[in-house]
């Protein structure tokens, strides 16, 4: 499944006119402060097209901080984000989402009173809207392509069964089609193994996997297990700030990631 090598381009290997057109995102001098409290001190970060990247680091490295400014929930206090090339302002969340980025919460937000196939329609890209959802607006087309996600987490056969009796890893499943089905440029993928029994987790590392080469993907995870089963480009932070990148056999060799957080 695997598409591409578990490496890391770092930014400072590319010209800067390389970096805008390499990376879908990229982050240039970016730091984030709350109340005088340097939360990001992110010199150079960049993702490429159709790329899968794991975030690492102890609790309070700055990582769904991370997220938070490229998702746009959180404006950076200082700095510059980049998506395809294109400087941005300080977009709101609802317009990085209209951009094409996506995010899943490690808490599933679902609609608990509809059905597992009703969420997805909520998901669908386009003009679709509440009332047309609930009253079967959906094509074959559409209907298809809802199936076909489903079937990559075992989730057809519960397609009619209101979303409140799913289990917390199928929830977590669920979530993580609902955004697929948006079609987003970026997944930004919160602790997608927390909770999850042993064979949901590897339901979930295949269909990361698999969507390397379809989406750009950054995951943030702290079962290293997951992480080394992902097999993918690694960027460690600690103290807000980019301790070191590369693959997860580089980074567990780094004596500075395992004092500050593998050898814990």
């Amino acid at each position: 499944m695997n598409k591409t090598q578990p490496t890391v381009t770092s930014p400072r290997a590319l010209t800067r006119e390389n970096r805008l057109n390499s990376y879908l995102i990229y982050l240039e001098d970016i730091v984030v402060e709350f109340d005088g409290f340097r939360a990001l001190d992110i010199d150079l970060f960049g993702l490429h097209f159709n790329e899968l990247r794991v975030v690492i680091g102890p609790n309070g490295a700055g990582k769904t901080t991370l997220c938070d400014v490229i998702s746009g929930k959180t404006p950076a206090t200082r700095g510059r984000k980049f998506w395809k090339g294109i400087k941005l302002a300080d977009q709101s969340d609802s317009e990085m989402a209209r951009l094409g980025i996506g995010r899943k919460f490690q808490t599933p937000t679902v609609f608990d009173s509809l059905t597992v196939y009703e969420n997805m329609e909520l998901a669908l890209p386009g003009t679709h809207h509440v009332w047309q959802t609930l009253r079967g607006q959906t094509n074959v087309t559409e209907d298809e392509r809802i199936l076909e996600i489903l079937e990559r987490v075992s989730l057809t056969g519960s397609r009619d069964v209101p979303s409140r009796f799913l289990s917390h890893g199928q929830r977590q499943s669920l979530e993580l089609c609902m955004l697929i089905l948006a079609g987003p440029d970026l997944l930004l993928v919160d602790e997608p193994a927390a909770g999850l029994t042993d064979e949901e987790t590897d339901l979930m590392a295949d269909l990361l996997l698999e969507l390397r080469g379809q989406h750009a993907i950054i995951v943030i995870e702290h079962d290293m297990e997951f992480v080394r089963r992902l097999d993918s480009g690694v960027t460690v932070l600690h103290e807000g700030k980019i301790m070191t990148e590369g693959s997860m056999e580089e980074v567990q060799q780094n004596p500075e990631v395992v004092e500050a957080y593998l050898g814990r």
